[in-house]
């Protein structure tokens, strides 16, 4: 039910999620028989952990018998020690785990609670795709929604990212109560409203082979180095407050990670906790979310239109300039309207930015020549998510929409808009071919074009300015 929430490419898959009738978010995979629905393992907690335990071992209970097979170890807090604790996702479970000394060939510790793993419904799917173990492992999918935890995924074994977030901040509290993203946290009959951060990421990326989660609050946590499962202090790990909600992130812009706001735009440069650093692009202006998008530096749109943001000659230093002036009525129109971008891709093989509002218009934006060109475009579907990536390697990006309609849909192929016919007009500028004061006549007018199909072409004209 409800739209695509989320449209991804991976391992030569095209993943879709969307939100069951039931209220569990599902995540879908393309095959030659049509979406398939994926399953998720089982999540066991664990805790005095002596021994650490390795991926591809087969687990067993002390008491109950039950095996599974190990497919991720997560450690959240202590050390191999006897205070080690965290989770295991198992797959291929007989039996049933209880609260027991568990073990395998090279792990052990205790058992506490076991539970399916599940995606949470709502919100709007960010995604990153990165290899943090090194040539042995292929690249994984990491993805959040702003609803709940963010995850890994390999094509095979959902894993959930725990930050610790929450931890401590509300121990105190007699009674807690969620409302719109507050919490009202009730001390001696008095209520108090403060913002609790919740572990639900809005916005994922990698940088410097850490993994990156960006939360309402302006929060920045990052993972361990190359264990974007593990989020502690003493391997890495850290957080990064940039004091205003997130709208973005940015980490292909040559050695620094960009971080957008919607009224500001920073900066992080270094290789680790120990040396991170923030800086100021702009403390006025920011990104509307989801339009941020890595062309040859990072193009997004803010209150003034469509935004380039490149580097000057000195390093660190960042300039931005309007890319949309030619259309700003345009602009201005989907301002006052008050219409929601709904995303923007990076189109490679045409050197194009496109930009989706959730009215089914938008613009695509040309930056292969001098001068930026921009045109605007109108399709017949309300557009809720988008992506382009590489299906086939060597093929090209394709171009895939997530519709309010539930469906997907790919760009930029076929001869029709899903069997409607497809209208499109081009209104040249008017032009006096010089001497503008000189009156001239027109005797004929010649166009010249290619096409790869047939298609029907009407002219008509206009002198003196309409």
């Amino acid at each position: 039910t409800g739209p695509v929430r989320g449209v991804w490419v991976y391992a030569g898959h095209i993943y879709a999620f969307r939100d069951s009738v039931a209220g569990a978010g599902m995540m879908y995979r393309d095959s030659a028989a049509g979406w398939v629905a994926m399953t998720f393992g089982y999540e066991l907690a664990f805790d005095t952990g002596t021994a650490e335990f390795i991926e591809g071992e087969t687990l067993t209970g002390g008491t109950s018998g039950a095996t599974a097979t190990l497919d991720r170890v997560i450690l959240t807090a202590g050390a191999w020690s006897g205070t080690a604790s965290g989770f295991l996702v198992l797959s291929n479970i007989v039996g049933t785990f209880t609260a027991e000394t568990i073990t395998s060939t090279s792990g052990s510790a205790t058992s506490t609670t076991i539970e399916q793993l599940t995606l949470p419904a709502g919100g709007t799917y960010d995604f990153t795709n990165h290899n943090f173990y090194g040539a042995a492992k292929t690249p994984r999918m990491y993805f959040c929604n702003g609803e709940g935890f963010a995850y890994e995924w390999d094509g095979e074994v959902l894993a959930k990212i725990r930050t610790g977030t929450s931890a401590g901040l509300l121990e105190n509290a007699i009674s807690v109560i969620e409302r719109d993203g507050d919490t009202i946290i009730t001390r001696g009959g008095a209520s108090v409203i403060m913002r609790y951060e919740l572990d639900r990421p809005l916005w994922i990326t990698n940088y410097k082979n850490h993994l990156f989660l960006g939360y309402r609050s302006g929060s920045l946590i990052f993972s361990s180095i190359g264990l974007p499962l593990q989020y502690l202090a003493l391997t890495g790990a850290g957080e990064i407050s940039v004091g205003e909600e997130l709208t973005g992130l940015l980490s292909s812009a040559s050695t620094a990670f960009v971080v957008f706001c919607r009224n500001r735009i920073d900066y992080i440069t270094g290789n680790d906790s120990s040396d991170f650093v923030m800086q100021s692009i702009s403390d006025s202006a920011g990104a509307v979310p989801r339009s941020v998008q890595m062309l040859d530096s990072p193009v997004y749109l803010d209150d003034g239109g469509i935004r380039g943001l490149g580097t000057t000659a000195a390093f660190g230093d960042w300039r931005a300039g309007t890319l949309s002036h030619l259309v700003e009525p345009l602009m201005k129109a989907k301002r006052d309207a008050g219409v929601d971008v709904a995303g923007s891709m990076r189109v490679k093989g045409k050197d194009q930015y496109r930009l989706f509002w959730d009215d089914g218009t938008g613009v695509t934006l040309f930056t292969g020549r001098k001068d930026p060109e921009i045109l605007p475009f109108n399709i017949p579907i309300d557009v809720y998510c988008c992506c382009s990536g590489e299906v086939s390697d060597g093929r090209g990006d394709r171009l895939f929409v997530g519709a309010d309609d539930g469906f997907v849909y790919e760009l930029d192929r076929g001869t029709s808009f899903d069997g409607a016919t497809i209208s499109a007009y081009i209104r040249l500028p008017f032009n006096s071919v010089g001497s503008a004061y000189q009156d001239k006549r027109w005797h004929k007018a010649t166009f010249e074009m290619s096409a790869p199909d047939d298609i029907s072409v009407g002219m008509s004209f206009d002198i003196d300015y309409a």
